[in-house]
């Protein structure tokens, strides 16, 4: 979503779609900095967390990209449910699958070094 301030807190909302009926998405590759802790993302009216890497990866595509309107971005740690239950297991291994068409479709790739 849209913000003036880099700062702001990150809010989207999920949108399904399929590879083959997907609108136009940036797709972002990051490092998992899994022992900085967690940083809370709004989304759709619920509260997720994502490392601060990806936070961090995620407000400078909005500044850049959707400073005043939204941005379509494809991101694991939002994307691809990351539970522990068996129905999330499934979902992760069969998204693990297809990832790769999901970068070869973006309309760009960002690759976040920190």
């Amino acid at each position: 979503m849209p913000s003036p301030l880099l700062e702001s807190p990150i809010r989207c909302e999920i949108l399904e779609a399929t590879l083959d009926d997907s609108p136009n998405y940036i797709a972002l590759s990051y490092a998992w900095d899994s022992h900085e802790g967690k940083v809370s993302v709004i989304c759709n009216g619920s509260c997720l967390t994502v490392t601060p890497n990806c936070a961090r990866a995620l407000r400078q595509i909005r500044e850049i990209y959707g400073k005043w309107h939204a941005v379509n971005v494809w991101v694991d740690a939002i994307c691809i449910d990351q539970g522990s239950d068996t129905d999330a297991l499934g979902e992760r291994s069969q998204q693990i699958q297809i990832m790769g068409e999901v970068y070869k479709r973006a309309t760009h790739v960002i690759a976040w070094l920190g």
